[in-house]
C-alpha cells in the first residue's frame, strides 16, 4: 500500500510571488521523490487559490504547501509553519478580495477543516518595489531549491506519521549566500 503526500506550490505565474509555483515545478521536472518505497509526492501548482485552497486540503493525506513570503528575513530563507498552531496573521492584511494563505489556513483551523498533517514552507523573496514592477522576477536559485528539498526530506518522518508531535528540522533553513 502506498502513502501519498500532496505537495502544492502556491503563487501567481504573472506576479512577484512565483517562488512557490516555480520551486514545485522544478521538483516535478527533476522527479523529486522521497526515496522511500511506497511513498509518493502528488504535486500540483495552485495559481492564487484564495478560499478554494480549503477544497484542495480535503482528505487525510499529508499536505505540504510552498509559498512565497516577505517577512524581513534574508531572501532565500525557508520558514516552516505548522498551521495547526497559531501562525502569525496581521489583521491589517486580511481582505476578502485577495485572501492570502495564512488567513485561509486560520479559517480552516477554526472550522476543523485542515488535514491532520499539514506543513507550510514559506520561501522568503525580496520585498516588492513599484520601481521593479516591469522587471521580471528572478526564479528561486538552485541553493534555495536544494534547501527546500532538504527541509521536506528532514520532515518526512513527521509527514508520514500524520500528526505526531515533534519535527525533524529547526524551522528555518538558510539558502547558500547569493
Amino acid at each position: 500500500m502506498s502513502q501519498r503526500i500532496r505537495l502544492y506550490g502556491i503563487g501567481s505565474p504573472f506576479h512577484d510571488d512565483q517562488a512557490g509555483l516555480r520551486l514545485v515545478e522544478s521538483m516535478v521536472r527533476d522527479g523529486f521523490s522521497p526515496g522511500i518505497e511506497g511513498v509518493i509526492f502528488d504535486t500540483k501548482p495552485l495559481d492564487r487559490p484564495g478560499w478554494s485552497l480549503l477544497e484542495h486540503l480535503r482528505g487525510t493525506d499529508p499536505v505540504i504547501l510552498v509559498d512565497a513570503m516577505v517577512s524581513g528575513a534574508s531572501p532565500g530563507t525557508i520558514l516552516r509553519i505548522d498551521p495547526r498552531q497559531n501562525p502569525p496573521i496581521d489583521p491589517q492584511k486580511l481582505s476578502s478580495h485577495s485572501i492570502g494563505v495564512l488567513p485561509v489556513l486560520a479559517l480552516g483551523r477554526s472550522l476543523g477543516l485542515l488535514p491532520t498533517c499539514l506543513l507550510l514552507y514559506g520561501v522568503e523573496i525580496a520585498p516588492f518595489s513599484p520601481s521593479e514592477s516591469l522587471l521580471p522576477r528572478r526564479n528561486p536559485d538552485e541553493a534555495v531549491s536544494m534547501a527546500l528539498r532538504k527541509a521536506i526530506l528532514e520532515d518526512l518522518p513527521f509527514l508520514l506519521s500524520s500528526g505526531s508531535s515533534g519535527h525533524g528540522s529547526s524551522g528555518k533553513q538558510e539558502a547558500a549566500p547569493r
